[in-house]
């Protein structure tokens, strides 16, 4: 072999390892990319996660925050409607106590005319005959219950009506040949209302009906004997003495 053929043969070795080389270079190059793309990865990672979980302190002390602020507003508004309720539970007494007082002022006012006059009979009465004074109380009365009737009151019945003690107050009970049991045969003093409600009752005096025919006989014997003279009998002469 010559000098020649071995200078080829050492330039086809160098060929071949240089071709043999390149694809290592290659592999190397090509992971080294891939390489530094991984590196910010491990510097961020905690950031980078999709289902990383906030701070739970903070989270409470937002949501404490919260209910702090709505206690507030809830307690104003509170305080807020505490006091608008009490100006009107005082607003409503003080306009019930007016309407009370001008309903007496009404009342009163209605039956001043009856007042004036009965101060005229009595004036006018002294010096005149007893039926003259007897009419004008007569008319006095007949005022006074056409203004009960302005005000919507009315006289109870009460006289040969059944007892009804929703109207009637009875105080004595008697017997009587002409009323039944339980019909009022007297009247003490009338009774009134207001539509439904009651404003004083009747007192009356009901009947329990006729005397039993024995208490009926015992009676008119002690009748009997009160209205005959005193010692009448006794004092009779007798044939003897005559």
């Amino acid at each position: 072999m010559t000098d020649g053929d071995q200078k080829d043969e050492a330039t086809e070795a160098e060929a071949t390892d240089a071709n043999a080389a390149e694809p290592t270079d290659a592999k190397t190059e090509s992971d080294a990319p891939e390489a530094d793309s991984l590196a910010p990865v491990e510097e961020g990672a905690d950031a980078a996660l999709p289902g990383a979980a906030a701070d739970p302190v903070a989270e409470l002390e937002e949501k404490l925050e919260k209910a702090k602020k709505d206690a507030a507003t809830n307690k104003e508004r509170m305080l807020r409607v505490a006091a608008d309720f009490e100006n009107f539970r005082r607003r409503s007494v003080r306009e019930l106590d007016d309407t009370r007082q001008r309903a007496k002022m009404d009342a009163v006012k209605e039956l001043l005319p009856v007042f004036d006059n009965l101060e005229r009979a009595t004036s006018h009465g002294e010096g005149a005959d007893v039926k003259s004074v007897v009419d004008g109380i007569r008319m006095v009365i007949k005022q006074f219950v056409d203004t009960l009737g302005k005000l919507g009151m009315e006289r109870i019945e009460a006289i040969g009506k059944p007892f009804d003690p929703n109207h009637h107050e009875s105080i004595q009970f008697e017997h009587s040949d002409e009323h039944e049991a339980g019909i009022v045969i007297n009247e003490f003093h009338a009774g009134y209302k207001q539509g439904d409600k009651l404003l004083r009752p009747a007192l009356v005096v009901v009947s329990r009906g006729p005397k039993p025919p024995e208490e009926a006989a015992e009676q008119a014997a002690e009748a009997a004997e009160e209205a005959a003279p005193e010692g009448s009998s006794d004092d009779a002469p007798s044939d003897g003495e005559a």
